[in-house]
């Protein structure tokens, strides 16, 4: 088997916080927890991105109901 095919396909923590793609907020979270137990940081995380997708599925529906000026804060 290759060496390409071993490879893990998810970013590091050192190459997100170096990539000038990501987001600040995203590299502060991940500076912020680098120092906790990594898998409550990976179940909070997780527990993160379910919260923010339904969010996102409101916003989506405040949007196709209302018009993109009514769903503004």
């Amino acid at each position: 088997m290759s060496q390409q095919h071993l490879q893990d396909p998810r970013p590091s923590i050192r190459a997100l916080l170096a990539d000038p793609g990501v987001r600040g907020p995203l590299k502060a979270v991940l500076r912020a927890w680098t120092d906790r137990d990594p898998l409550d940081a990976a179940e909070d995380a997780g527990l993160l991105a379910l919260a923010l997708e339904r969010r996102v599925d409101e916003h989506l529906v405040c949007v196709a109901v209302f018009g993109a000026n009514e769903t503004q804060e």
